[in-house]
């Protein structure tokens, strides 16, 4: 049994490391990195911390009218005992989705199957502003707002009560080498798997004429 799990082991391994001769990836640019968390009216309603990882999503305001542009923004933060972890993740470690309590409408954050890795330093707030992600279906009976709603820049959403999340998802790996070189004939790298971790935080708005 041994020998059989190493074996897999180092499948796994050899398939990973293709993806990864360049490891240290930048982490996307939209999320940065600052010294401070952000204040904000209307903080998270639950804070999620798991395991030295902790997940805090804001709005600039409780209540917005119809026609005013939403401020989302959510920090994340390692603070556990080792000076920086490094994460596996996809195009983007953070995303965000909304969902109407009260009606039709929700927007899932779009998750790219690309892999990518990050250097997340210790007490370092990592913070990503919402953008708009996602898709819909060709015969969804609100296409037309969907399709609107997507080319616009703002985030405006119609009357109603809207549950927000913040979702962070990565797996907490350490690099190995391998014995496999890329086309300048260097040494290449491969991702050891580690725990995977999914972090929310939520928080409530309401949109009003």
């Amino acid at each position: 049994m041994k020998v059989k799990s190493g074996i897999i082991f180092f499948v796994i391994l050899i398939t990973l490391s293709i993806y990864f001769f360049n490891p240290m990836k930048k982490q996307p640019s939209q999320t940065n990195a600052v010294q401070g968390s952000s204040t904000a009216t209307n903080q998270e309603i639950a804070n999620d911390v798991k395991n030295d990882f902790d997940l805090k999503l804001y709005s600039n305001k409780e209540t917005y009218k119809s026609n005013e542009p939403i401020k989302l923004w959510a920090n994340f933060r390692y603070n556990g005992n080792q000076e920086d972890v490094m994460i596996i993740h996809g195009g983007d470690y953070i995303t965000f989705s909304i969902k109407q309590l009260d009606g039709w409408f929700e927007s899932f954050g779009a998750v790219t199957q690309d892999i990518h890795t990050s250097q997340i330093k210790r007490d370092i707030v990592y913070r990503k502003e919402y953008v708009k992600s996602g898709g819909y279906s060709t015969d969804d009976p609100n296409r037309a707002f969907y399709e609107k709603f997507y080319k616009e820049k703002d985030l405006l959403l119609p009357k109603g009560t809207y549950k927000i999340t913040a979702n962070v998802n990565f797996n907490l790996g350490d690099l190995v080498n391998v014995d496999i070189k890329d086309s300048k004939d260097v040494p290449g790298y491969g991702i050891k798997e580690g725990k995977d971790f999914f972090i929310q935080s939520e928080l409530t708005i309401n949109v009003l004429y």
